[in-house]
Parts: structure tokens; C-alpha cells; sequence
């Protein structure tokens, strides 16, 4: 320890007592973080929570339309290993896969639309694709606000009942021309497909889950998950309609 000597007394110099004072130590004060930081965290957890549902959206995509279609094919495949097909089995097998096929584009294109695209544009898109791959007229209407666009979950919806309602009536119904009516209410969002073709009385009667009605099964799903309705309703050599309001 450092002395000085003033006036023959000793004592301690002021740096000394410095160097022996306790230490003490300082709390790190925890600092708020800034509102630029915790609007970056918001929006990162927004995103993740986006992609989340749209991965479960095109997990049901593909349960509801692909597999099923798959899952069929497969299993008229195995009739055929047993010697068991028949004169239609192979027109439902390519049936079949035309419609997994149809839905596997519309589900690509869904994916790589931007996504500021127009609800409108969609629709656009989804009845030109069909009119190319089935050869079948379609005559649209549609009357929309402008802020339909803006609930992406009962468009995606309204779009993938349209592609399903589209190759039904192409498939089942051999039609000359289908009608397509998109309109947006104070009720909701609402979908009606005709066409003038051969009917579909099996489809109609049950819903059941045989080749045709698959579809028709999807479809329902579909409207009925956001609390929506469906119906469909045919009439042998008239036609048939398929009726969907979202609220």
C-alpha cells in the first residue's frame, strides 16, 4: 500500500483508498427492444404462419384431388392383374388420369401465380387451361367487387371447385358448352357451373365415392370447411349444375 508522510504522520494517499474500496458490480439494465425489431419479429411470424397454412392447403390439394384419383387408378390396375377388367375399365382408367392430371396443373399454377394476381385473372386463367386441355367451350360471367381478391383462402377455395367442376362436366357429361358464374355479394362468394351435356344421375343421387363422385365429395369438402354450401343437381339428357356459395 502507498504512504505519503505529512508532517510525520502517515496516511493513506487518495489512490490507495481507491484501489481498496469493494467493488461493486453493475446490473446490465435488460433495454427494450426497438419497435423496428419488433415489427420484424411480428412479420416473420406472420410469414411463418402464411406458409404453414399454405402447406396445409396443398396438403389437402393433393389428398382430395391427386391421391384419390391415384388410389383409383391403382386399384382398377389391380383388377386388371386379376383378369377381372371389363369393356369400361379402360376408359375410366384414362379418365382417371386425366383428371389427376388436370388437377396436378391447376395446382402448379396456383403455386406459381404472384401474389398480387387478381382473383379475377385466376379465373381467366383456370377456364382457359381447361378449354385447351378438354377442347370443351366455356362461356364465363363473372361479377366481382374489388376487394374480393383480398380473402385468399375463399378464392383458392371457389378455384379448385371450379377446376373439379369443370372436368366433371367434360368427363361425365360429354357437353357441347359450359357455363360459368362467379359472383361476389353481401352473402358471400358464390359459384355455379351448368352445362348442357348428358347428366349425371349416380353423381347426384349419393355423392358416393365411386369415379364420379370422388369429385362431387371434393367439392362439398371443400365449400363445407369454410362454412360454405353445395349442391349439385342433374337432369338425364338436360344437364347438370353445380351451385357453391362461401360466405
Amino acid at each position: 500500500m502507498a504512504r505519503q508522510v505529512l508532517g510525520g504522520k502517515a496516511r493513506c494517499s487518495s489512490h490507495s483508498r481507491v484501489l481498496n474500496r469493494p467493488r461493486t458490480r453493475r446490473r446490465r439494465q435488460t433495454r427494450p427492444a426497438p419497435p423496428r425489431r419488433l415489427q420484424q419479429r411480428a412479420e416473420r411470424a406472420r410469414l411463418s404462419a402464411a406458409l404453414q397454412a399454405q402447406r396445409r392447403a396443398i396438403a389437402r390439394d393433393v389428398h382430395d384431388g391427386i391421391a384419390q384419383e391415384l388410389a383409383f387408378i391403382a386399384a382398377q390396375l389391380g383388377r386388371l392383374d386379376q383378369g377381372a377388367g371389363d369393356g369400361d375399365l379402360a376408359h375410366e382408367l384414362r379418365a382417371a388420369a386425366r383428371r389427376a392430371l388436370h388437377e396436378a396443373r391447376l395446382t402448379i399454377e396456383l403455386l406459381r401465380a404472384p401474389p398480387d394476381v387478381s382473383f379475377e385473372r385466376l379465373v381467366e386463367q383456370a377456364v382457359a387451361t381447361f378449354q385447351a386441355r378438354f377442347g370443351v367451350p366455356v362461356e364465363l360471367r363473372l361479377e366481382l367487387s374489388d376487394d374480393v381478391s383480398a380473402d385468399r383462402e375463399r378464392c383458392t377455395a371457389v378455384l379448385r371447385i371450379l377446376g373439379q367442376a369443370l372436368v366433371n362436366a367434360a368427363e361425365h357429361g360429354t357437353p357441347r358448352c359450359v357455363h360459368v358464374l362467379v359472383h361476389a355479394s353481401a352473402a358471400g362468394l358464390a359459384l355455379t357451373v351448368t352445362d348442357d351435356g348428358a347428366g349425371d344421375r349416380a353423381g347426384a343421387a349419393s355423392c358416393a365415392p365411386a369415379p364420379r363422385g370422388w369429385g362431387l365429395v371434393s367439392m362439398r369438402e371443400r365449400a363445407e370447411l369454410l362454412g360454405g354450401s353445395f349442391s349439385f343437381n342433374a337432369r338425364p339428357g338436360v344437364g347438370a349444375e353445380v351451385a357453391v356459395v362461401l360466405p
